[in-house]
């Protein structure tokens, strides 16, 4: 664990893409600890489909994904699964909280679609191969023809 943390301190933390993710994993990190400290309270939300005694260990499973993920996300190890991880609960959560109750909520539907959206450009960022940028050379500019010249 401790190699994990001293990589992951080696991040170039002046690329805001590098801030961005790493705050990202960090806030479903929290995310994933408060939702199991406070499961008996988040079951509540639960959709009615699910029974009472399966809501808590719902809420449980959901707050370890998101856990493990945000950790993964924020030290930058398995990025890709990670962020797949949390698209999908977003995406499940989207879907039967939703669109499968009778209760629609337009703003929670949307922030879910925001939320399974950067996980998927965080994931599609670490699926591209660390490429160093460098200037291209700008092109002379071709010289005009010696007969041209001639004529002026």
């Amino acid at each position: 664990m401790k190699d994990v943390i001293n990589e992951a301190m080696k991040q170039d933390f002046g690329s805001s893409m590098v801030q961005g993710r790493v705050m990202f994993g960090i806030s479903f990190l929290a995310l994933g600890l408060y939702s199991i400290l406070n499961a008996k309270s988040f079951a509540s939300w639960a959709p009615s489909f699910v029974p009472d005694m399966l809501a808590p260990l719902l809420v449980v499973l959901v707050g370890c994904i998101f856990t493990g993920a945000g950790f993964g996300i924020a030290v930058n190890k398995a990025v890709s699964r990670s962020a797949t991880a949390i698209a999908l609960v977003w995406l499940a959560m989207a879907i039967f909280s939703n669109v499968m109750s009778s209760y629609f909520d337009v703003r929670e539907f949307f922030v879910a679609m925001a939320m399974i959206g950067a996980a998927l450009m965080i994931k599609s960022h670490a699926e591209v191969p660390e490429t160093v940028v460098t200037a291209r050379p700008v092109p002379e500019t071709p010289e005009a023809p010696q007969h041209m010249n001639e004529q002026m």
